[in-house]
């Protein structure tokens, strides 16, 4: 049976025992002193029943040191037990661990020669467990501590990175925050650190999306102006070679790709210059456009008009100088010396389709048309702001 520590041990039973060598020797004493005292003392005395002997046999002696140990060991248990599911801080488990070694200390000295040594036996095969669980819990929580510590720092280089560079993405960074969120991903659910983990992991994550995300529009940023140059490149080639429409449609593509780079990008830096030249450039272009067009319907009418003729038509700046022979140069001139509602009548349908022309391609080039004959004589002027004809020539340069 085992007993508690501050019991003590009581006696269980009581022994009689009749001890022959004794009882004979006795009997011989009392034989002898029979023989004085006669034989009818002797039958007496033998007759007389065995003297008895009371023993207290305890099942073990008891050893006050012993029992000290053993209940100093179990209330370590039990306190590290306690301790166990209340646990919120690297030390308290330390504190635990410490709790279970000092109980495994207070009954490992136990001799096999205890009652209780089997009885401690399985209990010292608890604690041990106990205590090497608590050790890897301990490990568990140092590393994943260690884990965490890296990842806020690792995060902290990254966010510098952004700052030095005053942008969110560029290929080292997304490496940067990649190697916190898998330091962060290291951490086992359990761990008292694991929630703020968690907080952070979300945290992390959504940074480095915005890094990921701020590369490709930096890609594209950089793709885009990398078009744009391509393009303006082109339109300055077909500028060379007179190709106004296709130079005014390749200046349009290039100011569209600059106009997709945000203002926020690397590649923004020389933006605003090129978009301010490529616009100049696009308005020269479509102005050339739109006289090659208006030219070429003044040399149609002329054609129709001077037939095989040296009637000739070429821009001059800003002005338009056509060269009629001598036979329309005169007509005309003598149409425009007749008041308006006689000059109607008297100009032929090939002259009136010349004359249709010149307003038209005046007005929508905005630029004054000078008409001469073969000889190089001024006959007549159109200006669109006056928006008619003038046969001198010195007001229209001032």
């Amino acid at each position: 049976m085992l007993f508690r520590s501050g019991e003590k041990f009581q006696t269980l039973y009581t022994l009689q025992f009749k001890r022959t060598g004794q009882v004979l020797r006795e009997r011989f004493s009392w034989t002898a002193m029979g023989l004085c005292l006669g034989m009818g003392t002797a039958v007496a005395f033998l007759s007389l029943p065995v003297t008895s002997m009371v023993i207290s046999w305890p099942l073990f002696q008891a050893q006050p040191e012993s029992n000290d140990d053993f209940k100093a060991g179990t209330d370590r248990a039990m306190k590290a037990a306690e301790l166990t599911q209340s646990a919120a801080s690297k030390e308290e488990w330390v504190r635990v661990a410490l709790l279970w070694q000092q109980a495994i200390d207070q009954l490992a000295p136990l001799t096999a020669s205890s009652p209780a040594y089997d009885y401690v036996q399985k209990k010292l095969m608890v604690y041990r467990t106990n205590y090497d669980l608590i050790g890897d819990r301990i490990v568990a929580e140092e590393t994943a501590e260690a884990n965490f510590n890296r990842a806020i720092q690792t995060a902290q280089l990254a966010r510098h990175k952004i700052e030095s560079n005053d942008t969110v993405g560029d290929q080292e960074t997304i490496k940067l925050w990649q190697r916190a969120i898998k330091e962060l991903s290291l951490i086992p659910q359990g761990t008292l650190i694991y929630a703020q983990a968690q907080t952070q992991l979300q945290d992390y994550r959504q940074q480095l999306g915005q890094s990921v995300n701020q590369i490709k529009i930096e890609t594209a940023s950089t793709h885009s102006y990398d078009q744009a140059r391509q393009a303006a490149k082109m339109a300055t080639d077909n500028s060379a070679k007179g190709q106004w429409n296709l130079a005014a449609r390749d200046w349009q593509q290039a100011l569209a790709h600059l106009l997709q780079i945000p203002t926020d990008k690397t590649a923004f830096k020389n933006v605003p210059t090129l978009i301010e030249t490529y616009q100049t450039n696009l308005r020269y272009a479509q102005n050339q456009a739109a006289r090659n067009q208006a030219l070429v319907g003044i040399t149609t009418a002329l054609g129709k008009i001077c037939g095989s003729a040296n009637c000739t038509v070429a821009a001059e700046n800003d002005r338009i100088r056509i060269n009629l022979t001598v036979p329309y140069a005169q007509e005309l001139q003598q149409s425009l010396s007749l008041p308006r509602q006689n000059s109607a009548n008297q100009v032929s349908p090939g002259l009136k389709q010349l004359m249709a022309a010149i307003i038209a391609s005046s007005h929508q080039l905005n630029q004054v048309v000078l008409i001469y004959d073969g000889t190089g004589h001024f006959i007549a002027r159109y200006r669109p702001d006056l928006g008619g004809f003038a046969r001198d020539l010195d007001n229209d340069r001032t």
